[in-house]
């Protein structure tokens, strides 16, 4: 997903992570959520993987 943000680090002050957010939607269900992802940061705390 190029243009989902990924959020890292301390929740009171996340840093944008310059990793690129690989997700697969599945089902009908998923897709339609897709969006979501787009258009909303994602956060991962410290550590993405």
């Amino acid at each position: 997903m190029e243009n989902a943000i990924t959020l890292k680090g301390d929740l009171d002050r996340p840093v944008v992570s310059e990793e690129v957010m690989l997700i697969q939607f599945y089902s009908e269900k998923n897709r339609q959520g897709k969006p979501a992802f787009a258009m909303q940061p994602v956060y991962f705390s410290v550590d993405t993987w």
